[in-house]
């Protein structure tokens, strides 16, 4: 460890406090999109373009895939101090720029496989053994992303990782950066374990077939429920009982999900008419009291503009059809499907509203993009005008209570940001979102170009897992997981601005809202721009 780790400063203290504020947030299932996570962990990147080079060879994959991989890892790795020393740094830039050149170079893909063991192995170390000034300059938005994405990326489910994120808050409370990455070091090296998880089943015909060794008769059922999860209580006409390897219990549970879903799939196409399969929406983990849902969690693609502009039932509304109609049916996969048709209706939805003659399917990300680089500034301003009303109460509180729409709570909000008022607010997460706006304010063009990058390159990343579904049928790529995490909120964020400017105007043009998005971030920060609060309007 560096030599000055012990020593801690107040502004240290406060970058560790907003970090593990924003772990919180990215590890909550219900977090506003524009404070989730949009993209995942370096070695995922890395584990991605390794795993493109592979798949070149057969086809799956073509050569520019490749090298727009390389080119986001070498983005990604260049800052990120989990890398390790200069010498591993020198070594892993100058394969991934070989890469960019060469993409079938088997050598370049060989070294690149050493380095990244070196590199997963140590991650977390490295982060500890940096020197603290070098850690803090990153900031703590830079630190709170890179580790989250590290930790969820390593198998762990948010559920569990939000737990020890609020136990690391109030029980820990490390007080140096370094102490934090010590506590996270220790969760990730944990290893998977087998876990028993009993899957109860309301309904299931036999159809005469041979029932496996997992499966459970009633009377058994009902033995394991008294022993290994005694609250439990549950009508059953038997279960499976599955050992499935996990590194927590909502993973094991998840796991054991994707089984059941197969075995789902197996019977609707094995037996004809309508078979009787119905697993309880409950499964029990072996030591653990109570159920856990065994229903899919939901990706959070949020449309919010159908209800709050009354149109979700709206039969005949002519604003929501065409394009835009067919791209909210295309969408609905994304929120709890398989992964397969998940990322397939993902993309398909961003083709079926964005695509345009003559242009290549893949510029959708980039329009995507636009429209919620536009939305992020609003997007972050509105809650925290509510919790300052929720907190203070002053000049500026009376201001943002009067306001007539979400817009002039915004202006008011953003215009005191602006000028340097001196806000604070109560809780960690909302001031980490200050901090934001208020770099957004102080650079708007340069900072919305990177919110640009970062969806545009989560959005790429999504067309690629559905090329592998489609065309290679392959669903269980290293970067599906961290695609199913990410991409979904931010296609929803985007298809919420279209579907509420289509309401606002009595017409669906998604196009022109792109080209009015392009034509404000351009101007953005400029004399005669619009200000970051009202990019798109309305």
């Amino acid at each position: 460890m560096s030599p000055s780790r012990n020593v801690t400063t107040l502004n240290e203290r406060s970058v560790v406090n907003l970090v593990a504020a924003r772990l919180l947030d990215y590890f909550a299932r219900r977090t506003d999109w524009q404070r989730r996570l949009w993209n995942p962990g370096t070695v995922t990147v890395l584990r991605e373009l390794l795993e493109s080079v592979d798949l070149l060879a057969s086809g799956h994959v073509r050569s520019v895939a490749v090298q727009d991989i390389a080119r986001i890892a070498e983005r990604r790795a260049g800052p990120d101090l989990g890398i390790g020393a200069s010498a591993v740094r020198s070594a892993l830039q100058t394969a991934l720029a070989g890469l960019q050149q060469d993409p079938a170079d088997l050598v370049l893909k060989h070294q690149l496989d050493f380095l990244l063991a070196t590199v997963e192995t140590d991650y977390l170390k490295n982060w500890g053994a940096a020197n603290p000034d070098d850690v803090a300059a990153l900031g703590a938005e830079s630190i709170s992303r890179l580790l989250a994405g590290h930790l969820l990326d390593t198998g762990f489910s948010p559920h569990y990782l939000h737990r020890w994120a609020l136990w690391l808050m109030t029980k820990r409370q490390p007080q140096t950066l370094a102490d934090l990455f010590d506590e996270a070091h220790a969760v990730a090296v944990r290893s998977a374990r087998s876990w028993k998880v009993l899957v109860p089943f309301a309904a299931l015909e036999r159809h005469e077939q041979q029932m496996p060794t997992e499966w459970l008769d009633p009377e058994q059922v009902t033995m394991w429920l008294s022993k290994q999860a005694p609250e439990a209580s549950v009508r059953h006409t038997g279960g499976l009982l599955l050992e499935v390897e996990a590194h927590d219990r909502w993973s094991a549970v998840e796991e054991a999900g994707d089984l059941i879903e197969s075995l789902a799939a197996r019977v609707a196409v094995g037996v004809p008419g309508v078979p009787r399969f119905q697993p309880h929406s409950e499964a029990f983990v072996a030591g653990t009291p109570t159920g856990f849902s065994l229903t899919r969690p939901r990706r959070q693609v949020n449309v919010h503009s159908l209800k709050r502009q009354n149109a979700l039932f709206a039969v005949a509304e002519p604003a929501l059809g065409g394009r835009l109609q067919s791209a909210i049916d295309l969408v609905a996969p994304l929120e709890t499907g398989t992964p397969g048709a998940a990322v397939a209706g993902g993309w398909a939805a961003l083709e079926a509203v964005l695509a345009r003659p003559g242009t290549s399917s893949v510029q959708a990300a980039a329009d995507l993009a636009a429209l919620v680089a536009c939305s992020f500034p609003r997007a972050e301003l509105t809650p925290l005008a509510y919790a300052y009303l929720g907190e203070h109460d002053d000049q500026l509180s009376e201001s943002l209570k009067h306001a007539s729409s979400n817009l002039q709570r915004c202006a008011i909000l953003g215009t005191a940001i602006e000028e340097g008022s001196a806000l604070e607010f109560g809780r960690p997460s909302d001031q980490a979102a200050l901090e934001r706006v208020r770099g957004i304010l102080a650079e708007p063009g340069a900072v919305l170009a990177r919110v640009c990058t970062y969806v545009e390159e989560a959005m790429l990343r999504l067309y690629r897992q559905r090329n592998m579904v489609l065309h290679a049928g392959k669903i269980d790529s290293v970067a599906m997981p961290a695609v199913l995490r990410t991409a979904p909120p931010l296609i929803g964020a985007g298809l919420d601005r279209l579907v509420h400017d289509a309401l606002a105007k009595g017409e669906s043009d998604p196009l022109r809202l792109v080209a009015q998005a392009r034509t404000a971030l351009h101007s953005c920060g400029r004399q005669g721009g619009s200000k970051v609060w009202d990019l798109l309007g309305h």
